[in-house]
């Protein structure tokens, strides 16, 4: 293979939290209306705003993978399949997506076209679509481990890639 992948990290954010950072870093969740948790103690109407739980910051799901090439010319890669999994049983739960890819520049992320110029060492992320944790049931705890599986395609040939076991994100009480 020209290009080697690996998947330096992964987290599994709330469920609900996705956003779009192609679009000036607006937040955005497709969790519905905030009303239907019941919120501890809501944030003070001067507070700062967020997507997340009861108004506060949300926790987005994210992977970052590390290309090596090794070839001479440029290798198109994209994110095919994404898929939450049981890491007892290996056992696909949910389908996830992957988008927004950006590249590390050594400063700060930036939009990548998902090209690896020849001879290089690229970090980049993906924002991953929330798990949808409420749709599991009561055997997958916090406590649980899972694992994601990502497919990528590299100049169109598949490359499954999984990442070692991770815990749902606690929720935290305010």
């Amino acid at each position: 293979m020209p290009v080697s992948v690996a998947i330096a990290s992964a987290h599994l954010g709330a469920e609900g939290c996705t956003h779009d950072e192609s679009s000036g870093g607006t937040k955005s969740s497709a969790a519905g209306s905030v009303s239907a948790t019941k919120c501890a103690t809501p944030l003070p109407d001067a507070s700062p705003q967020g997507t997340g739980l009861c108004g506060g910051p949300c926790d987005f799901s994210s992977a970052q993978l590390s290309f090596v090439s090794a070839s001479p010319s440029t290798t198109h890669v994209q994110i095919g399949d994404v898929a939450l999994l049981d890491a007892d049983t290996g056992m696909e739960l949910q389908a996830l997506s992957a988008y927004t890819p950006l590249v590390w520049d050594g400063t700060q992320y930036s939009p990548w076209d998902e090209n690896v110029s020849p001879f290089s060492q690229i970090k980049t992320s993906y924002t991953l679509s929330p798990p949808a944790w409420s749709m599991l049931g009561p055997s997958f705890t916090y406590s649980h481990q899972y694992q994601v599986r990502i497919t990528v395609l590299v100049d169109g040939v598949a490359l499954p890639l999984e990442s070692p076991p991770l815990t749902r994100p606690a929720r935290l009480s305010t």
